[in-house]
């Protein structure tokens, strides 16, 4: 009994640490710092880039939701990257170019996902700074002005990610982005190596470096890529983006959790052997590294001592168990939600997410297959829908503007 009482206490005390702790150190940093102001900056001209995949269901709606941006639309192109849609995506969007909507289409003849079409439109496109967006990411109208504002106002800030909403009823989904939002805002702003989410986010190309050939995750890759590199990420809390594919169920939420997981911790992995100029990105890097692998573990042992302490005195076990899941649960709540006093539901909520997330984490199996070097051959089309000439695997296109059309070119050799 002493022994397993020993264990219960030194695992306890490793969780409380590593979340808890990490949460207060970062806000006490983050009180530490002044305050930066704001400038009114020019709004130069920017690239959105969409990527899709069998997105029918939701690009009209897209594109309709970027052209009600308030940023100025001329000084806007959004581009449409496919990545070989069958239901119709690429006969939808070349519909909206024919209506006039200032929108170009690029189309991969094959890809992986999402990551090797926001690569190949980083390496093609001309415009410093680029916001990429999912299809079913829907943007307040100021979301892009304030994010491109943010890019303007820090001349080392490379990636800056707009708070993600979660369209959806399950009271754990929005929690879990509540307190992510809260997360990364806080790493952000203390070790300048924040986070970001694909349903929008910008990003300065001059500050991003070389570019890999593949990427698990696009967002996480770049933000991961741009700290070890010394450059800054942040979240910008003031631009908001609502994300309408979400879990509705708590089975939905674990398979989410789990398929984003793994492609997160393949990215995590990449990052942690990378040269990190600043030790800022190596303690973020570091601590996510041991919430994925190493914490949903403590929490399952933590569990089995606890049930094993239940069989011999159940009031030990009730003790322990406050010690971890009440604290827990208050800091996702301060963390995450607006200052209103928490309910009973609040706090169910935040004990069914934590251990949803622990479980989907402790499931996790390495993908095969995560990278490959290979650059998938491109066909462009042009508002006229005129096919335009392939580029050669292996090598990476850019975009030559020519009047309202993009000409895809070989690059010079």
């Amino acid at each position: 009994m002493p022994t397993l009482l020993a264990l219960a206490v030194l695992i306890s005390a490793l969780l409380v640490v590593t979340t808890i702790g990490y949460l207060v150190v970062l806000r006490i940093v983050v009180w530490l710092r002044p305050r930066r102001e704001s400038a009114a900056l020019s709004q130069p001209r920017i690239a959105i880039v969409v990527p899709t995949l069998n997105e029918a269901t939701f690009i009209a709606g897209k594109i309709v939701d970027l052209l009600q941006s308030d940023y100025p639309r001329d000084r806007v192109t959004i581009y449409v990257v496919d990545g070989g849609s069958t239901d119709g995506t690429v006969e939808i969007v070349q519909q909206v170019i024919d209506g006039g909507a200032p929108v170009e289409l690029i189309r991969m003849a094959r890809t992986s996902g999402h990551g090797e079409q926001g690569l190949l439109a980083l390496r093609c496109l001309s415009e410093e700074i680029v916001v990429l967006t999912d299809a079913d990411g829907r943007l307040h109208p100021s979301c892009i002005s304030r994010l491109v504002s943010c890019l303007e106002n820090d001349s080392q800030l490379a990636v800056v990610g707009a708070a993600v909403h979660p369209d959806s009823t399950l009271a754990e989904e929005r929690l879990h982005w509540h307190f992510l939002n809260r997360l990364w805002w806080l790493e952000g702003e203390s070790l300048a190596a924040g986070s970001v989410s694909g349903v929008c986010y910008g990003v300065r190309r001059s500050l991003l470096g070389p570019l890999g050939e593949s990427a698990a995750a696009l967002d996480m890759h770049l933000a991961l890529t741009a700290s070890a590199r010394g450059r800054k990420v942040r979240l910008c809390r003031e631009a908001v983006a609502t994300e309408l594919r979400v879990p509705q169920s708590a089975a939905a939420l674990i398979r989410w959790r789990r398929q984003r997981g793994r492609h997160y911790a393949d990215e995590l992995r990449r990052a942690w052997r990378q040269p990190h100029a600043r030790l800022g990105p190596r303690i973020a890097c570091g601590v996510r590294l041991w919430h994925v692998h190493v914490t949903p573990h403590l929490a399952a042992a933590f569990a089995a001592l606890l049930a094993l302490i239940c069989l011999q005195t159940w009031q030990w076990a009730l003790a322990l168990g406050a010690v971890v899941i009440v604290p827990a649960c208050g800091v996702y709540i301060a963390a995450s939600t607006r200052p209103t006093r928490p309910t009973a539901g609040t706090f169910v909520a935040s004990g069914r997410l934590l251990a949803l997330t622990w479980l989907s984490l402790l499931t996790l199996r390495p993908r095969a297959g995560a990278f490959t070097s290979e650059i998938p051959d491109v066909v462009s089309v042009d508002h006229d829908g005129v096919p335009v000439r392939r580029a050669p695997v292996s090598q990476p296109a850019s975009v030559r503007r020519s009047g309202d059309a993009a000409e895809r070119v070989q690059p010079a050799v």
